[in-house]
């Protein structure tokens, strides 16, 4: 897999499992965080650098992963008013 494709599926991954989590702070602070990093990087040229970003990523993802099946476990079903109510059919 080519390091941009590498790179996109990190991101991706960083905003799916971002939306598992229960707390609409912990979603937020995730899914902000993600885009923010990859964006500050998406310039870079280095390839040291770049190796050691996606190095840094994947880890920091496999802790979104963890978090985001922990907050699962403790759902409470509460939903703050900010967040979108679902839709009826």
């Amino acid at each position: 897999m080519s390091s941009s494709a590498h790179v996109l599926s990190l991101y991706r991954n960083f905003i799916r499992f971002g939306n598992r989590f229960q707390s609409y702070n912990f979603k937020d602070y995730t899914i902000r965080r993600a885009r923010d990093a990859f964006h500050e990087n998406k310039l870079e040229t280095d390839p040291s650098k770049i190796t050691q970003f996606i190095r840094k990523a994947e880890h920091d993802l496999e802790v979104v992963k963890r978090q985001a099946a922990i907050s699962t476990l403790y759902a409470t079903g509460d939903r703050l008013v900010i967040e979108k109510a679902p839709r009826r059919h």
